[in-house]
């Protein structure tokens, strides 16, 4: 079917127990520290944050500890609002790449969402590979809804208007090489941080754990 292969947005988070979603928080005080949506399947907590270049899955524990993701698989299908019993299109999630010496933390699906109804459309997800003894799959529904731009990042080749930044800066966060080693630097955005980097290799140890390099939000 062309609009499947087109659209292609399924979302493996598929884990046997109980469900609960919740916006920013989940009726706990924890609240969503990528700005997504939490929900829960048996022991496990998952944040889904979604945006028009894909998305990103960050799988926790019981009390909403960070799990080592590396060993997890998954799909994800989506249900357009307008068939919301039929599956539109299904995609599976991987692993993504944490930086050198770190446990990967998230998983990932890059793909364009910028034409998924704004309301009404959902993913059902389906993740295997868990280590809670009870319960090694999880399986939970997400309605489909667009972060706040403050969570999305950006990149861009850096200009004269960086100037004092790059000056100030001099060496690059992730590879601690000097800015203009590789061609860069970069800049690299979330709400209204930005840093600067060498190159689009650490852009993307940037995006895999941004946290790591954006102050947190007050």
């Amino acid at each position: 079917m062309p609009v499947m292969k087109t659209v292609r947005l399924t979302l493996l988070l598929t884990a046997i127990g109980g469900i609960t979603v919740a916006h920013a928080h989940d009726g706990h005080d924890h609240s969503a520290p990528h700005g997504g949506t939490l929900a829960k399947s048996g022991n496990s907590h998952f944040e889904v944050v979604f945006a028009k270049t894909g998305l990103n899955i960050y799988p926790l524990t019981a009390d909403h500890k960070p799990v080592d993701a590396s060993k997890l698989s998954g799909t994800a299908t989506f249900y357009h609002p307008n068939a919301p019993n039929k599956p539109w299109f299904e995609m599976p999630i991987r692993p993504v790449a944490a930086p050198a010496g770190q446990t990967p933390s998230t998983l990932g699906l890059a793909v364009d969402l910028s034409t998924v109804p704004a309301t009404g459309a959902k993913v059902v997800f389906a993740i295997s590979g868990l280590s809670d003894p009870a319960a090694t799959t999880a399986s939970f529904t997400v309605p489909i809804a667009m972060a706040a731009e403050a969570s999305v990042i950006t990149v861009a080749k850096a200009t004269q208007a960086d100037r004092a930044a790059i000056d100030k800066q001099k060496v690059c966060p992730v590879s601690h090489e000097d800015l203009a080693s590789m061609g860069g630097p970069l800049k690299v955005s979330r709400g209204n941080q930005s840093v600067l980097v060498c190159c689009q290799g650490c852009v993307k140890d940037i995006k895999a754990n941004p946290d790591k390099f954006f102050a947190a939000k007050p």
